[in-house]
């Protein structure tokens, strides 16, 4: 009868590697980015002035449960340059099957919303609210948007395109997806100079006018 044999040593050592393959098996698997990337679109707003900007991203790899019936994930602004996040408690959620063509209703939404580290933070809560025992899937090759309201600061310089912000989605099971938040200022029209030459013509031209209308009555009457 053959008799396989083992040492102390090897016996320990078998057994430390079947205790990290049980830990290994028995843990969740590690978070990592979502496939895809960001899709930029810049916004125009002018020094002092509130609008709405989109963080955009597309999930190129297989479709993944973002959120469970029951699950919550975090939404993280960071404020582009010379601006700062207004109070607000929600921030738009849609989504896009065609490539961005078309914006749809998505029912990831962002609630519970704080501003801190003075205006330049803007922390969400991502929601459910399917209303049903439906997961929240995001199929591939489709975005996801948010927007966030976002103000210039009165002192910002014009026709600049500002430093971008940034946004984080982590959902339920921890993976990420990252995006820009893009804003421009536009150039500021100055008022047109009055040409003292024209203003002198025409301010001549009418007292001469007025002076013929007046000769004129005198002789009718």
């Amino acid at each position: 009868m053959l008799t396989l044999t083992m040492t102390r040593a090897a016996r320990v050592t078998a057994l430390t590697a079947a205790t990290a393959f049980l830990a290994l098996a028995a843990s969740p698997a590690q978070a990592a980015a979502l496939p895809g990337g960001d899709k930029p679109q810049t916004v125009a707003i002018a020094a002092g002035a509130t609008a709405p900007v989109p963080w955009t991203y597309e999930n190129t790899g297989p479709e993944v449960i973002v959120l469970p019936p029951n699950g919550t994930g975090t939404m993280v602004f960071q404020a582009p340059g010379n601006t700062t996040f207004p109070t607000q408690s929600t921030v738009l959620s849609t989504g896009s099957l065609d490539g961005g063509t078309t914006w749809i209703a998505n029912a990831l939404a962002l609630q519970n919303c704080t501003v801190s580290n003075g205006g330049q933070t803007l922390s969400c809560t991502a929601v459910n609210t399917s209303g049903s025992a439906d997961n929240i899937l995001w199929p591939q090759n489709t975005f996801f948007r948010f927007q966030p309201q976002v103000t210039v600061n009165a002192d910002a310089p014009t026709a600049t395109t500002l430093a971008p912000g940034t946004g984080r989605l982590t959902d339920t099971a921890g993976d990420t997806a990252d995006a820009t938040l893009n804003v421009t200022t536009p150039q500021v029209q100055a008022a047109p100079l009055a040409d003292p030459a024209i203003a002198g013509t025409t301010t001549a031209g009418l007292a001469t006018t007025a002076a013929l209308l007046t000769r004129l009555r005198r002789r009718t009457r």
